[in-house]
């Protein structure tokens, strides 16, 4: 080995280009392979709410509208009757209609995306804040469904639930402003656009909702149900003991079901599986930049090894 270090050494003008090759491959391969070790760190943590009984339901339309006149209203009456027909089953536990509030995030209305860390304005005391948005609506046993639980505020997430006025922020965000959660309790945070501010109604824990660990969350009532985009969702705890997988497959199998005269129910996943689902309420364009990165720091790895390979086997 000594001798072979001395050999590339004593021909280093010869093999310039070889080694200006290997430094540029070592630094693509290390620009992309950080960005997807933390990534991949920040999966394996935990999301801090019960997700492994949760499972999405996606609402399809049945018959196209001619006009949007009377859409939200349908979609209002509708979609309260097929989560009836769903929290009858007997496996389930409790359901969410989540159509402005997503997948645990916030709709871009005029994109008809969610956006799992959707970022707004805040201040407080003259510091400006980017926190993450998370809507529900009041009466839809949002927290319920989730398992999210409160800290200070409220008793159960089931009053959590039905929270109209002011604001839900999340434990991490009460502790950097005011020190603890029971010190948030009764303060104002101000969003910057539009000009209005909010009061501090509870705190709960902190969830893990994206491939960043961002935890400063703020919950908000959206005032209701509607039909603002296309994902249009209701998410399902089911109880204690019963089998996802099964569950998923009896009711894709029994969709026709639910149907009303507008909307039906087009498929169940399991909300862990979300991420790599080809539904309609996936989110291809972060599955897909995850995967490219892969594919581009093994590439530039499998270069580098045949470099080094090649230029050891050349000196012996």
């Amino acid at each position: 080995m000594k001798q072979l270090l001395k050999n590339l050494w004593s021909q280093r003008a010869q093999n310039v280009w070889l080694f200006a090759e290997l430094v540029l491959v070592c630094f693509v391969a290390c620009t992309q392979i950080d960005p997807i070790m933390v990534k991949l760190y920040y999966r394996s943590l935990p999301k801090g709410f019960d997700n492994d009984r949760l499972v999405v339901a996606n609402i399809a339309f049945i018959k196209l509208y001619e006009t949007m006149n009377g859409r939200d209203d349908n979609f209002r009456k509708e979609s309260k009757h097929i989560k009836q027909k769903l929290l009858a089953l007997d496996e389930v536990e409790q359901v969410n209609r989540a159509d402005n509030m997503g997948v645990i995030g916030l709709k871009d209305v005029e994109k008809g995306v969610i956006l799992p860390d959707y970022k707004e304005k805040f201040s407080y005391q003259g510091d400006t804040l980017l926190l993450n948005s998370i809507y529900y609506a009041a009466g839809e046993h949002f927290f319920e469904t989730y398992g999210i639980q409160p800290v200070s505020g409220c008793s159960s997430a089931k009053e959590l639930s039905v929270l109209t006025d002011g604001c839900i922020i999340s434990r991490s965000l009460a502790e950097h402003l005011f020190g603890s959660a029971e010190a948030a309790i009764g303060k104002n945070i101000y969003e910057l656009y539009p000009d209005v501010h909010y009061t501090i109604r509870a705190v709960v824990e902190d969830v893990h909702v994206s491939d960043s660990y961002d935890t400063w969350h703020i919950y908000r009532d959206c005032g209701g149900i509607d039909m603002s985009g296309v994902q249009n969702l209701i998410v399902i705890r089911l109880k204690p003991d019963v089998n996802v997988q099964r569950f998923i497959e009896e009711q894709n199998y029994n969709a026709p079901r639910y149907a009303s005269e507008h909307f039906t129910i087009g498929s169940f996943t399991a909300y862990n599986d979300i991420a790599t689902s080809k539904n309609l309420f996936s989110i291809p364009i972060q599955s897909y930049s995850f995967h490219l990165s892969v594919a581009t720091a093994l590439f530039f790895l499998i270069n580098l090894c045949l470099g080094v390979i090649g230029t050891f086997w050349m000196q012996t």
